[in-house]
């Protein structure tokens, strides 16, 4: 096992051959569980892009342009009447998910 003057192993070595890493994980998609973003989630998540992205048990339903939404100071996200409406009666959402507010 010889080495170049960088530590890399030179050509011919044989070692490593044939070894592909472990292709059967235990836990499954690890950088899901870590960032939160599981095969059950269902609600709404910033965009990259801007608006609001829509989640239905994992699977992306669309996006909540900036009109119908609007964050507050202290962070929290407000949406209009009627796309609260419109996500509870047809994409599903549970009405415990919006609560009653003021105007905006």
């Amino acid at each position: 096992m010889k080495r170049d003057s960088r530590g890399r192993f030179l050509p011919g070595n044989q070692v490593a051959k044939g070894n592909r890493g472990n292709r059967k994980p235990k836990y499954g998609n690890s950088n899901a569980l870590n960032h939160g973003l599981r095969r059950g989630y269902t609600g709404l998540l910033p965009s990259q892009k801007g608006g609001v992205s829509i989640y239905k048990m994992g699977a992306s339903l669309g996006t909540l342009p900036d009109k119908y939404f609007h964050y507050s100071e202290d962070g929290a996200l407000w949406v209009d009447y009627n796309a609260c409406q419109y996500l509870i009666s047809v994409c599903g959402f549970p009405e415990s998910m919006f609560s009653e507010s003021e105007e905006w």
